[in-house]
């Protein structure tokens, strides 16, 4: 997935060898999405508390509306190819 046009990721060869994370931080945006998704399917938690609970296992995601945001900007382009 292209992760380039989202604002809240950056991408540097010198961070976690280039994988996308949240700005400012060492935290792989792919890790916080399994995170949200592994509390909402197989742990059947609402939306509201697989948030809360993937904020507090990886901290240092921008909060509530920052990991909503990674969640909607992935949702609009999972079936985009990577470039």
């Amino acid at each position: 997935m292209d992760w380039s046009a989202c604002p809240l990721i950056s991408i540097d060869a010198d961070v976690m060898h280039g994988e996308p994370v949240f700005k400012g931080t060492r935290m792989p945006v792919e890790d916080a999405i399994e995170s949200y998704y592994a509390y909402r399917e197989l742990q059947e938690m609402s939306d509201e508390d697989a948030i809360k609970a993937t904020l507090e296992s990886f901290p240092t995601i921008p909060g509530p509306e920052g990991l909503r945001t990674v969640l909607a900007y992935e949702a609009a382009h999972e079936h985009q190819l990577q470039p």
